[in-house]
């Protein structure tokens, strides 16, 4: 049977904020490292769980479609989630006490804006996210 957090070790929950901008031509990126692999205060070998992420905000142009990619280190943990300007552009996460997902051992947590529209836009991501380490 799976343990959930409480049949678990205490566990120090952290909460990091994060930003970025960039002019984005068509189908560019740009990373935000969240939780860098050497973090201060960071046990070495450990891996970082992502228990919730808040008030995270898309800065885009009037028109276009934006995606943002979750990953650790450069391995995407979760697929595309696309954005466009007719659509709420900030969006939370339950509290998932034993992690929507975590990054491999001494790996960075990085968040990846990417233009999905066709000219070069003006983009920013904004937000925290709450996390313990494994």
């Amino acid at each position: 049977m799976p343990q959930a957090l409480s049949d678990k070790a205490d566990k120090v929950i952290h909460s990091k904020a994060f930003s970025g901008t960039a002019t984005l031509a068509s189908g560019a990126s740009f990373d935000v490292t969240v939780i860098a692999s050497d973090e201060s205060g960071r046990p070495s070998g450990s891996k970082v769980v992502v228990v919730g992420l808040h008030n995270v905000s898309l800065q885009m142009a009037m028109t276009g479609d934006m995606s943002v990619t979750i990953k650790s280190g450069s391995t995407a943990l979760t697929g595309p989630m696309r954005f466009s300007k007719d659509q709420i552009t900030n969006f939370n996460t339950a509290i998932m006490p034993d992690g929507h997902f975590k990054s491999s051992a001494d790996e960075a947590i990085v968040v990846t804006l990417k233009n999905e529209h066709a000219s070069t836009r003006s983009s920013g991501i904004f937000g925290y996210l709450t996390f313990y380490y494994e």
